[in-house]
């Protein structure tokens, strides 16, 4: 049986937002960008299910343009976001 539970949100918890994109690697879910109804986003966050912490995560390098509607994949060990950008 399947059942829904509410989670309180603890850490750096993102903006509530739609158009994001998720992937999980070993128990914990990656999310990226999305929009929050004022603008597009280029953040990542990290949703760690033992401990159910959200971290902002802190990736080296310049990070790609504020996007909706991105895809993402577990390859090797590490994940990949990639696809739409904003247009015009």
């Amino acid at each position: 049986m399947h059942r829904w539970e509410r989670l309180e949100n603890l850490g750096d918890v993102y903006t509530a937002r739609t158009g994001h994109t998720v992937v999980n690697e070993g128990g914990v879910f990656y999310l990226f960008g999305g929009t929050d109804g004022s603008a597009r986003q280029s953040d990542a966050h990290a949703y760690n299910l033992e401990t159910n912490l959200w971290q902002e995560v802190q990736a080296q390098g310049r990070p790609p343009p504020a996007r909706s509607g991105a895809q993402a994949v577990v390859w090797n060990g590490s994940v990949w976001f990639f696809g739409v950008s904003k247009i015009g």
